[in-house]
């Protein structure tokens, strides 16, 4: 009982101060595990090549890795080659390089002359087998939680905001449930940014006029700036994600109460082929602490001192701590009937 007590527990300045109006998840390695899907969708698309009879001599996810290394700047969004890699475009190339540049590769004279519409077929094989295994790959009761957190209250919206490409719209199992989804590859820039926060924001507002209504004075969504965006929109918002420094600190720094899902958190060498997309991988918050020691950021501490720094940095960037997907939804009621109440009691004390 007390670890379950502990797994949802809720630390926010914010919690009781505002009712929620929008919750944005992470997708990969919070609502499904993104190995086993990638895996599948890679083994798929080996598969169908090998159907249509060709033969190439790796995988296609290697020659990604290996045009990645070769120009890395082709495949980002910015020119500084910091931004989230360009997936779409660089696992089209692969198949196109595979087909016609590779020496052992063997290809009917069809698909050599047709190549552009095969990679167009081929990667479509590879987009729909990773769809449908995304719900075989799912976290706990996903599709259930989603459902409770629509029903708590008409007008609260459900997005994500993802380093990866995928859509979750596109998946029948998650499409009921999600108003706006945010990717790295079209913002330009990767979480941690804020950038891309105040981008799912504007989509926010966009989707609902009883935002627009309630904090914005029925403005445009077009004409709202950033900044009143980022001064405005935190605390009516819930982020949940599974990494500590893209999820929880960059929401934080909005004044977003956050959530972190702890049930798929894994550590992995990442690499362009990874769904989640960006060339910094995630960190757990031990492994940021150890890295912040290494730079000399962090004071030495007697033993000891390395739990006391990581629960001090948890109470400043963590609002809840869930275990298992499906404790998410009563977390996030839980705040919300708080923050009604909280509304309730100002309005009453204003009219006394």
């Amino acid at each position: 009982q007390r670890r379950e007590e502990e797994s949802v527990s809720s630390l926010s300045k914010y919690a009781v101060s505002c009712p929620v109006r929008v919750v944005s998840f992470d997708l990969d390695n919070t609502l499904w595990r993104t190995g086993p899907t990638i895996s599948g969708a890679n083994d798929a698309l080996a598969e169908y090549l090998d159907s249509k009879g060709v033969d190439v001599p790796v995988r296609i996810e290697k020659v990604m890795g290996k045009l990645f290394k070769q120009s890395k700047t082709t495949y980002a969004s910015s020119d500084d080659a910091k931004g989230p890699t360009q997936l779409t475009k660089l696992r089209k190339d692969a198949l196109r390089y595979a087909i016609l540049e590779e020496e052992s590769t063997e290809a009917p004279a069809e698909v050599v002359e047709n190549v552009d519409t095969f990679v167009e077929e081929a990667f479509h094989t590879w987009t729909r087998q990773r769809h449908e295994l995304i719900p075989v790959n799912f976290a706990s009761n996903v599709v259930d939680t989603l459902k409770l957190i629509r029903g708590i209250d008409k007008d609260i919206l459900i997005g994500a905001i993802t380093d990866g490409n995928s859509d979750p719209r596109s998946i029948p199992e998650l499409e009921p449930y999600f108003d706006f989804v945010v990717n790295a590859e079209t913002v330009g820039v990767s979480k941690p940014d804020p950038k891309i926060y105040v981008e799912a924001m504007r989509k926010a507002v966009e989707a609902a006029p009883s935002l627009r209504r309630g904090l914005f004075d029925d403005q445009d969504a077009n004409l709202i700036s950033n900044d009143l965006l980022e001064d405005t929109m935190g605390p009516w918002w819930v982020h949940v994600g599974d990494d500590f420094i893209k999820d929880m600190v960059a929401a934080k720094s909005l004044k977003m109460r956050c959530i972190l899902a702890k049930e798929l958190i894994v550590k992995v060498d990442k690499s362009p082929d990874d769904d989640s997309n960006n060339q910094r991988p995630k960190k757990t918050l031990e492994e940021f602490i150890a890295d912040m020691a290494k730079k000399g950021n962090v004071i030495n501490m007697d033993m000891g001192g390395d739990d006391y720094l990581e629960q001090s940095m948890q109470k400043d960037y963590v609002d809840g701590f869930c275990d298992r997907f499906d404790e998410i939804g009563t977390l996030i009621q839980t705040w919300h009937e708080e923050g009604l109440m909280g509304v309730a009691n100002t309005v009453q004390e204003k009219s006394g």
